[in-house]
């Protein structure tokens, strides 16, 4: 089938999933020519699984609810682009948490801090933290964005304590890594000598299940992501993620995994990064000096300063803050946009019709201050 065909048909498809599960409409499943987009993205809560609060494009785009997720610093240590078609080499380091110990804690700590405080207690009238489903419903009904907090990787200094604690503190999502593997999960992007979860590991995930912690297994190696969902007796999320049948990426699911999130009761969302979701566009990416110069950049971050806090500083002041500033993002079909100029419509689809937050997940700012 033709690749365009092949979307259109989904897009059908999750329509009619969403309709029928619509908590504010009264739209019920049957063709695809029943629905219309338009009013089913006014009637359904709509998510952005994984992003940043972007309040005017939010407004304009009548999204509901986000993911809101929250990173800290992690440093390469070798080339960037290692892990993402074929898989790493087992047990290089290819990427590390910038923090360890209880310094990961106290940056993690401050990382909530700020974005609590640059969503819901700077907008009250606007946005609302989200701590039950219950909450999510209440808060769109009002008018307001219900902000979900997210944690973008295990960072809990192999202690179930610390990861109660981040729950207590409004945290609802869990990330079980980033790019840098842990000593109990790997990554898509690193894989441990024994792949998957540990011992550790297995608590972890039966911990969240037990406090109410959604687990969130985008970036895990395909082992982790199998002895997740055997682990778990609650769904678990795949935030950003796009299809390996499609693009060859190594952290895209394949559809065994797909098959398997959807036994297991869980959601998929599809990511707006063109490099995993189209092979030319990846391709391009694998062949330009972006991913290098991360490489390059952590390589003389950490030769000229020996204390994380400072390499960290160092971080938000160089590469992230004005990379893909002004330069033009083009996704497969006929979507394209700038950074600069994002589009409060989208171009040929009224079914996305919100414009994609930009955040550092996705690697797009618009910013040139380098706020993020």
């Amino acid at each position: 089938m033709e690749r365009r065909g092949f979307l259109k048909q989904s897009l059908s498809a999750v329509a009619l999933g969403v309709a029928s599960r619509s908590s504010r409409g009264e739209y019920a499943a049957g063709s695809a020519r029943s629905v219309d987009p338009d009013h089913l993205h006014r009637d359904a809560i709509v998510f952005d699984t994984y992003g940043k609060l972007y309040l005017e494009d939010f407004h304009k785009g009548q999204v509901d609810a986000i993911v809101d997720g929250i990173g800290i610093e992690e440093i390469f240590r070798s080339d960037a682009r290692e892990g993402i078609i074929d898989p790493p080499d087992v047990g290089k380091n290819i990427c590390d948490s910038l923090f360890d110990g209880p310094d990961v804690v106290k940056r993690v700590l401050q990382r909530v801090d700020e974005i609590l405080d640059q969503s819901v207690r700077r907008h009250p009238d606007s946005v609302e933290l989200a701590l039950r489903s219950s909450d999510v419903k209440r808060i769109a009904e009002a008018g307001k964005i219900a902000v979900i907090p997210m944690l973008n990787a295990g960072w809990i200094d192999n202690d179930l304590a610390v990861l109660r604690m981040y729950h207590r503190m409004g945290i609802r999502v869990f990330a079980l890594t980033h790019i840098a593997a842990f000593d109990w999960v790997d990554s898509s992007g690193e894989l441990n000598p024994k792949t998957g979860l540990s011992d550790f590991g297995r608590e972890v995930v039966r911990e969240c299940n037990r406090i109410g912690m959604l687990m969130d297994v985008s970036h895990a190696s395909d082992q982790a992501f199998w002895d997740t969902i055997r682990t778990s007796s609650k769904p678990i999320i795949a935030t950003h993620f796009g299809c390996r049948a499609l693009c060859y990426v190594q952290r895209n699911l394949t559809d065994d995994m797909l098959r398997a999130l959807a036994k297991n009761g869980g959601v998929v969302g599809i990511f707006t990064v063109p490099s995993y979701l189209d092979t030319k566009a990846l391709n391009d990416m694998m062949k330009t000096r972006f991913l290098p110069d991360y490489t390059d950049r952590d390589l003389r971050l950490a030769r000229q300063y020996s204390d994380s806090w400072e390499i960290a500083a160092a971080m938000r002041n160089t590469l992230d803050s004005h990379s893909y500033t002004g330069k033009t993002i083009c996704l497969p079909s006929t979507l394209s946009w700038t950074t600069s100029t994002m589009p409060s419509k989208w171009p040929g689809s009224t079914t996305w019709r919100s414009p994609p937050t930009t955040n550092p997940s996705r690697a797009w700012k618009t910013d040139p201050s380098g706020r993020t």
